[in-house]
């Protein structure tokens, strides 16, 4: 299912641990690529309703990869989603 649709239903502060592998944006078969401003603005949404529900001694595993740029460059995905975790 949506998966902010499911962490809408959980309440506040009920995790202890958080575990996710979210696409890495790279135009699998299975998953459309999109902008990377798109993607990180999702992620934005996506940790934000993630902080609401866990839980003050939790802790979250936010496993992301590298986006490629067309023009080749490797972006790691960690860097850029470090500000929005801080």
């Amino acid at each position: 299912g949506d998966c902010f649709e499911l962490l809408r239903k959980l309440p506040e502060q009920s995790a202890q641990l958080i575990f996710t592998s979210p696409p890495y944006n790279i135009g699998k078969e299975y998953a459309e690529k999109i902008d990377l401003a798109q993607y990180l603005s999702d992620h934005e949404r996506l940790i934000s309703e993630c902080s609401r529900i866990l839980s003050p001694t939790g802790s979250i595993c936010w496993q992301v990869g590298n986006f490629v740029e067309t023009s080749g460059e490797i972006i790691p995905l960690d860097i850029l989603l470090y500000r929005i975790f801080k």
